[in-house]
């Protein structure tokens, strides 16, 4: 008997776990939602040097900025030649570009182009996990894991995530999902 294709899924291992997450039908929507978040944070450690968080911060938390709009947006350009290569960087640093250039540099602007790049991160890893299935499984069974991968996905708390990483205020720690190991611990009723 086969893991499930999950398993032979070319993606780090946060990501194949929540792939077998999505799959299982014991765990719920909302525990699908919860398992995006070690996924996104893994990725964010992998496709975003320290230094781009700390730098996007400075850059959006300097109130004497605000009369130079023009230098802002080609500070956070400029941010680009640390993040070549790394898509959620790229999509971070395209986002905050954009948010810069729109008007004041607010953490609340940084905030939402964050989450921004966060969203775009785990909808191309959704598509992702949905091409893996194809291949690897059955069409009926791909539906049902991308349409729960989707419903999840609008349920996380992605803003949780962009606080954690711009050090914004007191945002919890992104948990593991624990495992159901006991006869109580079963599906939801």
């Amino acid at each position: 008997m086969s893991d499930g294709p999950h398993r032979s899924l070319s993606m780090s291992r946060s990501w194949k776990r929540l792939a077998a997450i999505a799959d299982n039908r014991a765990y719920s929507v909302d525990d699908v939602a919860a398992a995006f978040l070690p996924a996104l944070d893994q990725s964010c450690r992998e496709e975003v040097p320290e230094g781009v968080w700390q730098s996007l911060a400075r850059i959006f938390g300097d109130k004497q900025q605000t009369l130079f709009s023009e230098s802002r947006v080609q500070q956070v350009g400029a941010l680009r030649s640390q993040v070549a290569g790394l898509p959620l960087g790229c999509a971070l640093i395209d986002a905050a570009v954009l948010a810069a250039s729109k008007g004041p540099p607010t953490e609340g602007a940084l905030l939402s182009a964050t989450t921004q790049a966060l969203a775009q991160r785990a909808a191309r890893g959704n598509k992702q996990v949905e091409e893996h299935y194809y291949r690897k499984s059955n069409e009926r069974r791909t539906e049902k894991i991308r349409e729960r991968l989707e419903s999840a996905l609008k349920r996380t708390a992605l803003d949780t995530l962009a606080r954690q990483h711009l050090n914004t205020g007191a945002a919890p720690k992104v948990q593991r999902l624990s495992k159901q190991a006991g006869l109580d611990d079963g599906v939801q009723i």
